[in-house]
């Protein structure tokens, strides 16, 4: 299974990532930041190389993402794994604080 780099960027942003320019010139380093001591984050290739991520290069940005399978990986590019559901997840892995609940 493969997919592609931009595919991979844009369910970054739309899950809540920002793009950290302070890195490398050749990668694109995009972090997620909810008062956590070390932001989780991911890092993405500017090269023409690598514009398709292959099993290799989706198993580090799994591990960076800490999401538990390749299908996870998977759902979050794809959308089903939306922005709330990532948070859960994390959270879950206690990496986060508890979702916010509304007010009544």
């Amino acid at each position: 299974m493969a997919l592609e780099r931009q595919d991979i960027r844009d369910a970054l942003l739309e899950k809540g990532f920002f793009l950290d320019k302070s890195g490398k010139r050749d990668h694109d380093r995009f972090e997620y930041r909810l008062q956590t001591t070390e932001p989780v984050y991911t890092v993405l290739s500017r090269g023409t190389k690598d514009k398709t991520y292959h099993d290799g290069l989706l198993a580090r940005v799994k591990k960076q993402l800490l999401l538990d399978s390749k299908a996870q990986l998977l759902e979050f590019v794809a959308c089903p794994l939306t922005r709330e559901l990532y948070h859960k997840h994390l959270y879950s892995k206690g990496v986060v604080p508890a979702p916010k609940k509304p007010k009544t």
